[in-house]
């Protein structure tokens, strides 16, 4: 505080001043009693001494702002406030005095602030708009009104109803009133001022400024971005019919997810296409593999040399497994890496190649033991002819040796005959084949002896070699051989199991010993030509499937053949 004498509006004199004005300005007290106001104030300030106490003249309270020197010579920013009052007929100027230099400080600071922020939000990339709490535009940078087609003075003019068009006003101030810090994000459409649209997205966050409430909205013009989605659903739509129109399964995985797959692809693994979306693709491998399938894929992705083509086995959703060929390319979708595989079912080419592949092998095995059954029989049949020299003269052993010999050449023409069958095994490509007609067919060929045979009640369909009819001609001519006088029927059924599938063929008869059941099914077993039986698992076997005999001795022989799932279904559906 000081006190400060004037003479007719001039400054003049100090005569009091207490002890923080001393220290404030570097003085001692006696000091300033000796100095005026023109003393502690900068000699560019003097002229507004004169000018504020003639001010003061008319108010009681003058607040106003200065700089004061200190006795070091150093200045600093001031606050006075004072008024003039009387006092033994003189008039002292009474001032409070406040060091503002950290307050300066802090405005300069906020000033510096404010600018650079002026400066960010002005050459930001994005429209940046702060509206009132009634909607109307508080400010807006630049690229906001330009993204709008108005001037920065026309912008402020505006509310936010002016240039949405799709939502209307009690919506924005809904919006604006239940808006807070943690903000919000949309997109929506800006109406221009030459009447063209924009899609915009907009983030907004509410803040309070001086007591009033502003929303604080970042606006940016998506159109491009939009017109190139738009393109690219366009695009992907036409790859999409294009992918639905090809033969193979074709699909697009990232970080094994699915994010693309056609109708076909459903088709093979039995999953729609929704279920395929939302799965890990890894699962849909065989456990055995798919430590394959993941050490091909990471190689592919550090870009070393790895097939093109590979074939792996699929896990339907049935639980059957099928096998499939792949070709997979690495390719970039949506900004990022993606396998991009076209997949084709070679299950059936695989089960031709692999019945070609036994049925070689059995062709081969076969020509061996008929080769050498046939050479036994010929030695035979050597022999006796050696034999017959020496016994011309005997009409009786001559007859026997004729009969011998009838016998020697019927056993090789049987040998050969059943190479005819046998030689067509796995030559051609097995065949979906109905059950119910190879039953008639084969029934018809048969002289049944009044025998019934109750047919398979389902429309049922087995994948197997051609000569898959051949097994239940065979079955039932060995029922009509081996059954018995009273054998009345021979029926034919099936059962389901999750795995697998048995088609059971079995009669009333006499049925077969545990001891002939070792040997039913070998070659040249039996009181006939001992081949059907043997014939009946080559040609099942071809395609993976099984024969067992599991009859109770004397109530009936009951064969059941195990078809693998995948190997049979319903006609017209698979199962």
């Amino acid at each position: 505080m000081l006190h400060t004498l004037t003479t007719d509006g001039a400054p003049g004199i100090f005569i009091d001043a207490n002890l923080v004005a001393s220290r404030m300005l570097g003085y001692s007290r006696e000091e300033l009693l000796t100095m005026g106001p023109p003393d502690i104030v900068p000699p560019e300030l003097h002229s507004q001494l004169g000018d504020i106490i003639r001010q003061a003249q008319t108010k009681k309270i003058f607040l106003f702002e200065t700089r004061f020197c200190r006795k070091d010579g150093s200045t600093f920013p001031v606050e006075s406030s004072g008024h003039l009052v009387d006092f033994a007929e003189k008039r002292i100027w009474i001032s409070h005095i406040r060091d503002i230099t950290e307050r300066k400080r802090a405005e300069k600071a906020l000033a510096d602030e404010s600018t650079k922020y002026k400066i960010l939000i002005e050459q930001s990339r994005d429209g940046i708009v702060i509206l009132d709490q009634n909607g109307k535009v508080y400010d807006a940078n630049r690229r906001f009104a330009d993204m709008l087609g108005y001037s920065s003075e026309e912008i402020k003019e505006l509310y936010a109803w002016d240039w949405d068009t799709h939502i209307e006003r009690a919506q924005i101030l809904e919006m604006i009133r239940t808006v807070d810090e943690t903000g919000d994000h949309f997109e929506t459409q800006h109406l221009r001022k030459d009447g063209n649209k924009i899609g915009v997205e907009i983030s907004t966050n509410a803040t309070v400024f001086s007591g009033n409430k502003l929303i604080f909205c970042v606006v940016r013009d998506i159109t491009e971005r939009k017109q190139a989605e738009e393109a690219l659903k366009q695009s992907e739509e036409q790859y999409r019919l294009l992918a639905e129109q090809v033969h193979d399964g074709i699909y697009i995985y990232q970080g094994n997810r699915f994010v693309f797959a056609n109708s076909l692809i459903s088709r093979i693994t039995g999953y729609s296409k929704d279920e395929l979306l939302a799965m890990d693709f890894i699962t849909l491998v065989h456990p055995d593999d798919r430590a394959f399938v993941q050490d091909i894929t990471e190689r592919r992705l550090r870009r070393e040399e790895v097939p093109h083509v590979y074939e792996i086995r699929i896990v339907m959703k049935d639980g059957s497994v099928r096998y499939a060929e792949l070709a997979v390319s690495i390719i970039s979708f949506r900004g990022r890496y993606a396998a991009l595989g076209a997949a084709r079912d070679i299950t059936e080419r695989k089960a031709l190649h692999d019945a070609v592949t036994l049925a070689n092998k059995k062709l081969n095995l076969l020509s061996s033991i008929t080769r050498h059954d046939i050479i036994n029989q010929l030695l035979a049949l050597n022999g006796y002819l050696e034999l017959s020299r020496d016994i011309l003269h005997d009409p009786v052993k001559i007859e026997d040796y004729i009969t011998k010999l009838q016998n020697i050449a019927h056993t090789i023409e049987t040998q050969i005959r059943f190479t005819k069958d046998y030689q067509n095994l796995g030559v051609k490509m097995p065949m979906w084949q109905n059950v119910n007609e190879c039953i008639r067919n084969a029934r018809a060929l048969l002289h049944l002896r009044g025998v019934r045979i109750e047919a398979h009640p389902g429309d049922l369909e087995v994948y197997a070699d051609q000569l898959f009819e051949k097994v239940f001609y065979n079955l039932i001519d060995n029922a009509l051989r081996y059954g018995g006088a009273d054998m009345k029927t021979i029926q034919v059924s099936s059962q389901r199991s999750d795995t697998s599938l048995a088609i059971i063929v079995e009669d009333d008869g006499v049925g077969i010993t545990d001891e002939d059941k070792k040997k039913l099914f070998r070659k040249g077993f039996g009181k006939h030509t001992g081949l059907g039986l043997f014939l009946s698992r080559e040609i099942l076997e071809i395609t993976g499937i099984t024969i067992t005999e599991n009859g109770t001795p004397g109530k009936g022989a009951r064969f059941e053949i195990t078809v693998p799932k995948g190997m049979w279904r319903m006609k017209g559906a698979n199962e």
